[in-house]
């Protein structure tokens, strides 16, 4: 602000030294603001709040798919735990199979172990939404669930039938996990 006279005039307000324009004292100028200059303070105060918000909103966000994304990696890590949890006692039960056997030589027990053990893995299979491809010898060929492996001449057999299953298929839903390894009948010349 300018320097100020020491005269006064009639309401005993300084009056500007020559060459300097009157200008309002800092006590009168919050009472001489404008409507306009308030409102413009008002919004220039609204405006600071909402970018504040804005910036907290933004920064919880951020936060908030870090976290997300630790989450989902967390879950990535693990997901098959349960599965591998369930696994085990097969695991344990086939080498009972197999001790078994080995200290019997009772090739009917091994072979009733072995079955069992077939049986609990499809148990477990089954519970995780995995069940066998359809593919058995005398059933049309399905290029989605089967992978021809070989074709032979057959006599009696139609074309294009499966003739042998090699290695069995299996789907989650309708995913192929696994196509079912076969070999077809050759169509007839």
């Amino acid at each position: 602000r300018g320097r100020w006279k020491r005269t006064m005039n009639e309401e005993n307000v300084p009056l500007p030294q020559e060459g300097e324009t009157e200008q309002t004292p800092p006590a009168a100028d919050a009472a001489a603001e404008s409507p306009e200059m308030a409102e413009l303070r008002r919004k220039a105060a609204e405006y600071d709040a909402l970018e504040e918000r804005l910036k907290r909103a933004a920064a919880d966000f951020a936060n908030a798919q870090r976290r997300l994304e630790r989450d989902t990696a967390t879950r990535l890590e693990y997901a098959t735990q349960d599965f591998a949890r369930e696994i085990l006692p097969v695991m344990d039960n086939l080498r009972r199979a197999l001790v078994a056997a080995e200290k019997n030589k009772d090739l009917g027990a091994l072979l009733e172990g072995i079955r069992l053990v077939d049986k609990q893995f499809h148990d477990i299979l089954g519970r995780h939404g995995v069940e066998m491809v359809p593919a058995e010898p005398g059933t049309p060929l399905d290029p989605q669930w089967h992978d021809v492996i070989a074709v032979v001449p057959a006599a009696g057999w139609p074309a294009n039938a499966i003739v042998e299953v090699v290695d069995r298929g299996f789907r989650m839903k309708n995913r192929v996990l696994r196509p079912a390894r076969v070999v077809v009948a050759k169509p007839e010349e």
